[in-house]
């Protein structure tokens, strides 16, 4: 009777120790990185062929670099923007790919382009939300911003930054 006792107190004990584990997130706190990417798709269409203002879809493909998240994982870009002369909203998705690992990151920002030199300047900023994970990061949950800038006609780099965390399984 007191072995059954002493068993089940080591058990509850191990239990209640374990549901504390439970609640401590895998991975928490500030995360930050860049990625470099390249449009590999580009749909353009004119509002009015006089303005210059039009709608984009774009897909773009790249990798992450970061030194304490996803590093090295595959960037997929899909966005739409609304420009306005050069300028205006954008929104869309970013996933990044590590193996079985994914996260999908829900983003919106804001795209300028200037002219410098005869040539366009664009660069766009804003803000960022982790929607969706799997493998490892199933539970997700993060925010941040972003800004970043054209360095050629097809490649652009993202600076972002954030907080993330993800619950333990």
């Amino acid at each position: 009777m007191k072995i059954h006792r002493v068993i089940l107190q080591s058990t509850l004990a191990l239990l209640a120790a374990s549901s504390l584990l439970m609640s401590v997130p895998v991975c928490a706190g500030a995360i930050s990185g860049a990625f470099t990417v390249k449009v590999a798709k580009q749909e353009v269409l004119p509002v009015t062929a006089q303005s210059g203002d039009m709608l984009m879809l774009v897909e773009s493909h790249g990798t992450n670099k970061s030194s304490n998240w996803m590093d090295d994982a595959q960037v997929v870009n899909k966005e739409i923007d609304f420009l306005l002369q050069g300028s205006g909203p954008q929104h869309g998705y970013v996933t990044f790919a590590k193996g079985e690992d994914t996260v999908d990151v829900k983003w919106s920002g804001y795209v300028s382009t200037v002219m410098a030199g005869g040539q366009p300047q664009i660069s766009f900023h804003g803000t960022w939300e982790q929607v969706r994970g799997t493998g490892k990061y199933q539970g997700i949950q993060g925010k941040g911003s972003y800004k970043g800038h054209y360095i050629s006609q097809t490649d652009y780099v993202v600076d972002w930054s954030g907080r993330s965390n993800v619950p333990a399984r």
